[in-house]
């Protein structure tokens, strides 16, 4: 039952989003229509945790709070950078994060709660994480190359890396090296960076104007070297510095949500494909419930 009402929020939240977008679009003060966007989006957001709360019968609500205080900060630094460059588009952001954060959150509740409270079986898990990264990670390809080959073949190894850090983290609740507090924890540091990251590009592309994307800085075969090195430099510090495992996950999750944000800032049509992304995610779980 839970699936069922999760879907038909998850539709009435876009509609009401789409709703509000059109009749917004012609008001001169556009901070008030990004109020009402966030608006929206916090009832909806307060709506599902209420229901997951109630069915799921979560072991404390101190589970949540990591949430709750992502998705402030992230609405807060974006309404900060908003205000000071009202110029520049922030629905593109907003949706990103937003995105970034649903995503995040049901995968913590697939890997703390999954086996007792969902049932789901480890393949579905795996299948989703690759699914989201491929897709993600193909639609950004695009933007830099026409070779759609050489796309599915990075998205296949974004893939790899991203389900080696999920699983990972798996492991490391089921072995209680890892507690579902710090497991959020980290988990939305990635969030809030992305809200830092997108004011920081945009900030530097109001003050030179000869930055068209923010990708011109970044080419993609120097920062794909760079997340190969950093992989080869966890490995080390882990096996021979035996630092701890904590501020291992928090500094890769947090460089990998760094990439993925330069990728998805690439994209012409960001919003887009993240409605694309969410409505499949959407058909994910249909067929986990009726299964």
């Amino acid at each position: 039952m839970i699936w069922y009402i999760f879907v038909i929020l998850s539709v009435g939240f876009f509609a009401s989003l789409n709703i509000t977008d059109k009749i917004v679009s012609n008001w001169n003060n556009r901070v008030t229509s990004l109020l009402l966007r966030y608006s929206f989006s916090l009832l909806w957001s307060f709506i599902l945790l209420y229901i997951l709360w109630e069915n799921f019968k979560l072991p404390e609500i101190k589970y949540l709070i990591p949430l709750l205080l992502a998705w402030v900060i992230s609405y807060s630094v974006n309404m900060i950078m908003y205000s000071g460059l009202k110029k520049l588009n922030t629905w593109t952001f907003f949706m990103i994060a937003y995105s970034y954060l649903i995503f995040l959150f049901f995968i913590n509740i697939l890997l703390y709660w999954g086996n007792e409270i969902l049932s789901l079986p480890k393949s579905l898990v795996a299948f989703f994480f690759i699914w989201f990264a491929m897709y993600l990670t193909y639609i950004s390809w695009k933007g830099w190359n026409k070779h759609e080959f050489l796309g599915y073949i990075f998205a296949f190894l974004c893939a790899i890396w991203w389900t080696i850090c999920y699983w990972v983290e798996w492991y490391m609740i089921k072995q209680s090296l890892l507690s579902p507090v710090m497991t959020m924890l980290i988990a939305y540091m990635g969030a809030i960076l992305t809200a830092i990251l997108s004011f920081m590009i945009k900030f530097v592309r109001s003050t030179d104007k000869s930055i068209t994307a923010p990708t011109n800085i970044f080419p993609p075969a120097l920062w794909w070297l760079l997340i190969c090195a950093w992989s080869l430099s966890l490995l080390f510090a882990y096996k021979y510095l035996a630092l701890n495992i904590v501020n291992i996950l928090t500094v890769s999750e947090m460089l990998v949500t760094t990439v993925l944000a330069i990728i998805i800032l690439k994209e012409k049509h960001p919003k887009k494909e993240i409605q694309k992304i969410f409505f499949g995610f959407l058909i994910l779980l249909i067929f986990v419930a009726v299964k």
